[in-house]
């Protein structure tokens, strides 16, 4: 039920409202309240491997308030002339805007830090990796893009998804798709600043949707046998 009505959500924001924004299911609240913002860029990523990957790069930061919407064309360009486009498109209460773009030119990363990042998805598949690798990749790189735009910079952990060597296919593949305290505490230091504590999900909330979440998922196995 949570996933189908994620889907549904997610396919119908192709302009940025509050209302077409899509919350993930252990992810409870409203996007009135202060979050941090996932958008994929004219059909950057397909919507399943999207959603898949923003949940996994979101679920890294524990109970930072996470959305994810659409839109049709890249806005970066305009954001560098006009930096109030990005409230004016998306709202207030979107503190922090991750955009998952694949463009042929251009940086991995670009990013104004307490604002917003650009993750270029280019690349990633050059080596013909499966879809379970591929997937690792994307959510590896939405985390990292949710990092700079908070303010993180590289770290010496090894297994850290901004460890200072992992910015090669090869490198990427070595760490996991988590943030290091190195890294995660100035994000929070960086995203409570913008946004108070509204922008962390209470954690007796959190916990309560992961069990949720969990009894959903046991339900559904048990009706397909």
């Amino acid at each position: 039920m949570f996933r189908k009505a994620f889907a549904t959500i997610f396919a119908l924001a192709s302009f940025a409202v509050f209302a077409q924004e899509a919350s993930f299911p252990f992810r409870p609240g409203a996007a009135t309240r202060p979050h941090l913002l996932i958008v994929n860029v004219a059909e950057a990523l397909p919507e399943a491997v999207f959603a898949q990957a923003a949940e996994k790069a979101a679920a890294a930061t524990m109970t930072v308030n996470c959305w994810t919407n659409s839109i049709p064309k890249s806005i970066y360009r305009e954001l560098i002339d006009n930096p109030t486009l990005l409230s004016g498109r998306f709202g207030r209460q979107a503190k922090i805007v991750v955009f998952v773009e694949k463009n042929q030119v251009g940086p991995s990363f670009l990013n104004v830090p307490g604002s917003w990042s650009v993750v270029n998805m280019r690349g990633l598949d050059r080596d013909s990796p499966d879809a379970a690798k591929y997937a690792e990749r994307v959510a590896k790189m939405i985390l990292k893009g949710m990092a700079h735009a908070s303010g993180s910079g590289a770290t010496q952990e090894p297994v850290c998804v901004m460890y200072w060597d992992s910015f090669s296919l090869q490198g990427l593949d070595k760490v996991k798709t988590v943030i290091s305290p190195t890294a995660y505490f100035p994000m929070l230091s960086t995203l409570k600043g913008l946004g108070g504590q509204d922008l962390l999900i209470p954690q007796h909330e959190y916990e309560q949707a992961q069990e949720e979440e969990a009894k959903a998922k046991a339900d559904s196995k048990k009706k397909a046998k």
